[in-house]
C-alpha cells in the first residue's frame, strides 16, 4: 500500500497555483512521500533538507513542496528560460555533480592513502622521539680560540641545574674575539629533523643531543661546521606513531576530501579537453563595464 502523508501536507504537496498547470494525480507514486506540481518528493530529498535546515520531516517536505510549486509557476511564466534562472540552474547542477562525486568517493580510506598521509604529515602521524635542548656555541669552525672558549663554556656550565642557570653561567664566560650564542632549540629528532618547524639540524649536533639521557645532562664539547657546542638537555619527548587504523579513523574526512578533490580535478581536466569554451574576440569590450573603465584602456 502506498504510504500517505497527513491530510494538511497531502493537500499542500498535491496542489497547484495555476489553472493551466497539469492536474494533481490521484495517488502518490510508489516510493515517494508526496507530490506537488507534478514533481515527486523523495524520502532522500526530505532527509537532506531536514538535515541541512534542521527541520522535522514534515516541515522539510513542506519546504520541498513550496519550491516545487514556485518552480512549476516559473516554468509556466517562462522564467526558467531567462538568463538568471539558467545561471542558477547550471550552478545547482554543478553543485549536485560535486555532491555526487563526494558520494562516489566515500569508501573507507585505503592503506595507500593512509601511508601517503602518514608520510606527508609525519609530525602528526609518524613523529619520532625528540629532544629539546639549550646550547652555547663558540662560532668558528676549526679555530683554536673558539675551541678554548667552548672549553670554558663547558666548565662554567658543569653544575647548571636548569635552562636559566645554564644560560646565566654561559653568558658570563669571557669570549673576547669569539662570537658566542646561547639558544633554546625546538624539539629535534635523532636524524636532525625539526619536530616543530622547517629548519633541520646538523647530524652531529642532533646525535650528541640524543646521547643525553635525562633532563640536566650536559654534553662534552661538540664540533660541527658552525663551531663548538655545549648542549644541555631540557626534555625528551616520546614518539607518537599511531596505527594505520587509528589514522584512518581520525583523518577519514581529510582523506575523503582529498580523494574527492582529486576526482574533481581529473574530471575538470577531461571536460576542458572535450568542451573548451570559445571566447568572443570583443570579450574585453563586452566586459569593460564590469571593470569600471571604457573598452580599450
Amino acid at each position: 500500500m502506498t504510504p500517505r502523508l497527513p491530510w494538511p501536507l497531502l493537500a499542500l504537496v498535491s496542489c497547484s497555483s495555476q489553472a493551466s498547470a497539469p492536474p494533481a494525480p490521484a495517488s502518490v507514486p510508489p516510493g515517494a512521500v508526496g507530490i506537488c506540481a507534478g514533481k515527486s518528493l523523495s524520502p532522500d530529498a526530505v532527509r537532506r533538507v531536514a538535515i541541512a535546515q534542521q527541520l522535522p520531516p514534515r516541515a522539510a517536505a513542506e519546504a520541498l513542496a513550496h519550491d516545487a510549486r514556485l518552480a512549476a509557476e516559473a516554468e509556466l511564466r517562462g522564467v526558467a528560460a531567462l538568463p538568471p534562472a539558467r545561471l542558477a540552474h547550471d550552478a545547482l547542477l554543478a553543485r549536485a555533480l560535486l555532491a555526487r562525486l563526494r558520494e562516489e568517493n566515500a569508501a573507507p580510506p585505503t592503506p595507500a592513502e593512509v601511508r601517503a598521509l602518514r608520510q606527508e604529515r609525519w609530525r602528526d602521524f609518524d613523529r619520532p622521539e625528540g629532544v629539546r635542548v639549550i646550547h652555547a656555541v663558540a662560532l668558528g669552525q676549526g679555530q683554536q680560540a673558539a675551541r678554548l672558549v667552548a672549553d670554558a663554556l663547558h666548565q662554567a656550565s658543569a653544575e647548571a641545574r636548569s635552562a636559566e642557570d645554564f644560560e646565566a653561567r654561559t653568558r658570563n664566560v669571557p669570549h673576547e674575539g669569539v662570537e658566542v650564542r646561547v639558544e633554546r632549540l625546538p624539539l629535534m629528532a635523532q636524524d636532525g629533523r625539526n619536530l616543530e618547524g622547517e629548519e633541520s639540524f646538523d647530524a652531529a649536533f642532533a646525535g650528541a643531543a640524543f646521547s643525553l639521557k635525562k633532563a640536566g645532562d650536559l654534553s662534552p664539547v661538540v664540533p660541527t661546521p658552525f663551531g663548538f657546542h655545549v648542549i644541555f638537555l631540557l626534555e625528551r619527548s616520546p614518539a607518537f606513531q599511531p596505527s594505520d587504523e587509528q589514522i584512518a579513523a581520525v583523518a577519514r574526512e581529510e582523506i575523503l576530501a582529498r580523494r574527492t578533490a582529486a576526482a574533481k580535478l581529473s574530471l575538470l581536466e577531461a571536460l576542458r579537453k572535450e568542451r573548451e569554451p570559445l571566447v568572443a574576440r570583443n570579450f574585453v569590450e563586452l566586459t569593460s563595464p564590469l571593470h569600471g573603465r571604457p573598452a580599450g584602456r
